[in-house]
């Protein structure tokens, strides 16, 4: 029985390390990030692993770590508008065909050329 007590402790003291470690990792990641949107996602899990790893010491609890002072924010798409959706060939070509015969695109603006 104490030997099992003693692989438990050690367990909790890697699983403790591990989460340190990934923490201190996703808190670099995000500081050579020079944008906001790309840093907020290394920021949440840095702050992720650190309740874990106050888990695994011991010094926090499950009912400790979901009772946060601070709120938290919903996770929000950060791709919205950055990912561009791949066209099928056939929309695409009736969206080239309705620029070109659109009435106010300019004569002399750049593009391709309608061919008749």
């Amino acid at each position: 029985m104490r030997r099992a007590d003693t692989h438990c402790k050690q367990q909790a003291q890697r699983y403790a390390q591990h989460y340190r470690v990934k923490a201190e990792e996703f808190r670099k990641q995000a500081a050579r990030s020079r944008f906001p949107e790309i840093q907020a996602r290394p920021v949440r899990i840095a702050a992720s692993s650190e309740r874990l790893r106050n888990i695994a010491e011991g010094t926090g609890d499950v009912a400790e770590s979901e009772g946060r002072t601070e709120p938290r924010e919903p996770a929000k798409p950060s791709h919205e508008g950055a990912i561009k959706r791949a066209e099928y060939p056939v929309s695409q070509a009736r969206r080239h065909v309705a620029e070109a015969e659109s009435p106010h695109r300019a004569a002399g603006s750049p593009g391709r050329k309608a061919v008749r």
